[in-house]
């Protein structure tokens, strides 16, 4: 066996023992997000059906002084229609 090929089994068998000690790896977890994405808007599609600025929206979330406050999904924002709806309904 040659030494790259040592060093790449080394590798793996390193790589296996982190999967065996990490309980989480390996594991699929089953999250329904068709239903729960159904109910979010972009932050352009909320403004504008606040009739408001897309950098207001963005205004609020970052300082959270807004009347609604996102979802934030990897770093983005996203509103949720039920709060949009209670808003322009006066709720």
């Amino acid at each position: 066996m040659t030494e790259y090929e040592e060093a790449n089994e080394i590798a793996r068998q390193l790589r296996q023992q982190r999967l065996r000690s990490n309980p989480v790896v390996g594991k699929r977890i089953n999250i329904d997000t068709g239903s729960a994405l159904k109910r979010l808007l972009t932050t352009a599609e909320a403004a504008e059906a606040l009739n408001r600025k897309v950098q207001t929206l963005r205004i609020w979330a970052c300082y959270g002084n807004g009347p609604i406050a996102p979802v934030r999904i990897m770093g983005r924002l996203a509103w949720r229609v039920d709060d949009v709806e209670k808003l322009l309904n006066g709720e």
